[in-house]
């Protein structure tokens, strides 16, 4: 079936059309412009999930132009289009033919193919747009638009000689004399409408990708940089006297370490639960508008080498311990590190974006056990329900710190996942275990007073970078760079070398030890496993090099430099130590989209097993790397949906693992750069799974419609040549079909300046 757009006699300047007389000249820029528009009968339309290709024939004259080229773009519609200047963007009624490469003054008319294109609904209209790369105005001649149905495959993909040279397709002709112009490579990149709208029935799970399109990935080639690697040269290079081999026989060992040294840990007497009639919030407390629908707000900071390395240099406050002196808990040492750690995240995420929330932020001492550390939090929160001790409130909030936690979210980074998980469960037991209850007292309030938590790169399966500090002290090189990247960068974990300060009886009696991952499934995955209220991870893969190739082994799969994915998410497969993966073409694979150097790390994160094996890592969900680039699956191997009760992956985002000290770069919308080739991190991705949790007391849908999709692409076009009768003489003709060298996809949140904690802020228990 065929659709034609037939031509007027606008303008007939110019050769007098390309059949006939008569034709289109069109004019614009990168924004804005001419269009011409064709609606179709009601027998005649464009059909949704059926293949089409659109031709056009062009004329471009240099004599009229300050440019040397020009584009075209397609789109299909229902219904009207605006009225103005401003080229449409896709919407849930406007969708995308196709784009052209630059179009050129060749001496004649040609003809441009474009792709062949699926319909992802159903259209009544179609209109055609000249546009450029910028604001400069360029304009063109256009005849003879054909639209028809097909059944060719619309990944065209040209291969590439030893030099990456495209190798002109079988078919293709040598261009005639007098024709002016060659083959040309071109990039291109295009915002491609929400996901809502481009694929119907998307309900913001990973559902679409079950049938996805087989050519959103086309193409690409490996660069030398990720096949030049050698393990052990490299660790020599970093200065450290041990092997790969020796290495990852230290992480993959299974760690059972005695019992530390607990101090006595009272019970704590009942909660009165006093009664609470909460004034009536003044018109600026509008709970709507309000982060977790106004609910109380809990942080739990994450470990803190700094309270070991104080410790050992004799610093004031930090040689005190829980229980015996907590004043150092509520306002001395341990309080004011906690503080400055969530100062700058509490004022970016909550105070400047006007959420007036209560809070409470613990504190625990990183030198003692997680136990203690449970314990600790715990006596604070407690104390916060019953008098409103270290309770922030806005000045203009009638309830001031009485009656905090009714109702409450809590917030953890790293380490704290642990802490909070375990916490909220004991006090869940409690109400049932009658150990736990004769251990800590009756605390079932405080879980049932929870809604959920949050999880900001959480380290809910440990960290492989504790097994070196606990048990490769024998290698000062090996310990100082896994105390660097579990510091933060910038910063120093010691005044001193760490090695020399802190000693192995005091890391073994740390919570360090709570993170060497075969610990902390044996001493807490049960816990872990059992909490009661929902827990929704943000999680990050940012592809830095602080540990250069220490971090592939330490670090399996895309990782922010502590943990990976699968850690964070919690991710509890225990029938296969290695990442969630997938296979794949590694080629299809590699990142063609983001510059070379960021795409090289990302992409040795990701590969698992030496050398290209076509196994690939898998980020929160299979489909999505942390760029929201669409993986080009050919199988699942370990699914990383297998999680911890009441865990769920959220938000998946480029960032690094530490919260910053200066919070982002606020300028430009970032994270923190990537080290090598200071490339820039601005993506998220909606990573839920299941897609019950989308309501308002959990997710709210409103999130859905925030995904969008980008594609990038390199291309060429290649000349046919065809005689065709033009004004009743047959001629040669060129026919351009475009190429992809490479295209990539990409699924992320709509690029709104926000960072992944603001999605939690947002999205999470808004009812």
């Amino acid at each position: 079936m065929e659709y034609w757009l037939w031509i007027a006699f606008i303008d007939v300047n110019v050769n007098n059309g390309f059949i006939e007389f008569g034709c289109v000249k069109l004019s614009g820029s990168q924004d804005n412009g001419d269009a011409i528009i064709q609606t179709f009968s009601n027998s005649n339309q464009i059909v949704g999930g059926k293949k089409y290709k659109l031709s056009i024939a062009v004329r471009f004259l240099n004599s009229e132009n300050s440019l040397d080229y020009v584009k075209i773009r397609a789109v299909a519609f229902s219904n009207n289009l605006s009225l103005n200047s401003s080229h449409p963007s896709p919407t849930n009624n406007i969708a995308i033919i196709g784009r052209s490469g630059k179009i050129h003054d060749c001496g004649d008319w040609s003809v441009i193919e474009f792709p062949v294109w699926i319909a992802n609904k159903n259209f009544t209209s179609i209109g055609i747009n000249a546009f450029t790369n910028d604001n400069t105005k360029a304009s063109l001649y256009i005849d003879e638009i054909t639209l028809c149905e097909t059944s060719q495959s619309p990944c065209d993909e040209i291969a590439l000689d030893n030099n990456q040279k495209p190798i002109p397709p079988f078919g293709s002709s040598t261009l005639l004399s007098g024709i002016l112009c060659d083959p040309e490579e071109d990039e291109d990149a295009f915002f491609n409408g929400s996901l809502v709208d481009l694929y119907p029935g998307y309900d913001g799970t990973s559902s679409i990708y079950n049938s996805m399109d087989p050519c959103n990935n086309i193409g690409g080639t490996l660069p030398p940089e990720v096949l030049k690697i050698s393990c052990d040269d490299s660790l020599k290079a970093l200065g450290i006297n041990m092997t790969c081999e020796e290495l990852e026989t230290l992480l993959n060992t299974s760690y059972d370490p005695a019992p530390p040294v607990l101090p006595l840990l009272p019970a704590f007497a009942k909660i009165n639960n006093f009664p609470c009639d909460t004034p009536t919030f003044p018109p600026s407390f509008d709970l709507s508008k309000m982060a977790f629908h106004g609910r109380d707000i809990i942080y739990v900071h994450g470990l803190m080498l700094s309270h070991l390395c104080d410790r050992a240099n004799g610093i004031k406050g930090a040689t005190e311990d829980w229980p015996a002196n907590p004043n150092e808990f509520y306002n001395g040492y341990y309080k004011a590190v906690a503080d400055a750690n969530w100062d700058n995240h509490i004022k970016y995420f909550k105070t400047d974006k006007g959420n007036l929330n209560r809070y409470l932020i613990v504190s625990y001492n990183c030198s003692q056990p997680a136990k203690v550390a449970v314990h600790s939090i715990l006596a604070q929160i407690i104390d916060a329900m019953e008098t409103g001790r270290g309770v922030i409130a806005d000045p203009n909030d009638p309830r001031d710190s009485l009656c905090f936690g009714r109702d409450f979210v809590m917030i953890s980074h790293s380490t704290g996942a642990i802490i909070a998980d375990v916490a909220l469960s004991i006090a869940n037991k409690t109400k049932t275990d009658l150990n736990l209850s004769n251990e800590y007292g009756n605390l079932g309030l405080i879980s049932d007073r929870c809604k959920g938590r949050v999880s900001i790169r959480g380290a809910q399966s440990g960290s492989n970078l504790a097994t070196i500090l606990a048990y490769a002290q024998a290698d000062p090189q090996l310990s100082a760079l896994a105390s660097l990247a579990l510091t933060g960068p910038g910063m120093t974990p010691c005044d001193k070398n760490w090695s020399i300060n802190v000693t192995q009886n005091m890391i073994f009696n740390s919570v360090i030890m709570d993170l060497v991952p075969s610990v902390t499934r044996l001493r807490w995955g049960s816990y872990i496993n059992d909490i009661s209220v929902p827990v929704f991870t943000v999680a990050g893969g940012h592809p830095s090099a602080i540990l250069s190739v220490l971090k592939y082994l330490t670090l399996s799969g895309f990782d922010d430099g502590v943990v990976n994915l699968d850690c964070a998410n919690g991710t509890c497969n225990v029938l296969s130590p290695s990442p969630s993966s997938f296979n794949a073409d590694p080629r299809k694979t590699f990142d063609m989209g983001i510059p070379t150097i960021r795409a090289v790390h990302y992409f040795l994160d990701q590969k698992v097993g030496a050398g290209i094996t076509g196994v690939f890592a898998s980020g929160s969900i299979p489909y999505l790397s942390p760029t929201g680039m669409v993986q080009p699956i050919t199988s699942i191997i370990n699914h990383p949906q297998i999680h911890y009760d009441n865990h769920f992956s959220f938000i998946q985002s480029c960032s690094e693992h530490w919260l910053p000290q200066v919070y982002y770069h606020l300028t430009d919308c970032e994270y923190d750069v990537t080290l090598p080739g200071k490339s820039s991190n601005t993506e998220e991705e909606l990573v839920v799974f299941y897609s019950n949790l989308f309501s308002p007391t959990l997710i709210d849908p409103a999130i859905i419609s925030q995904m969008v999709e980008t594609i990038r692409e390199k291309h060429i076009n290649y000349p046919w040549i065809k005689m065709v009768t033009r004004h009743g003489i047959p001629r040669p003709t060129i026919i351009w079909k475009k190429f992809y060298i490479w295209k990539r996809t990409y699924h992320t949140l709509n690029d709104n300046c926000m960072f992944d904690a603001d999605y939690a802020y947002k999205y999470l228990f808004t009812n």
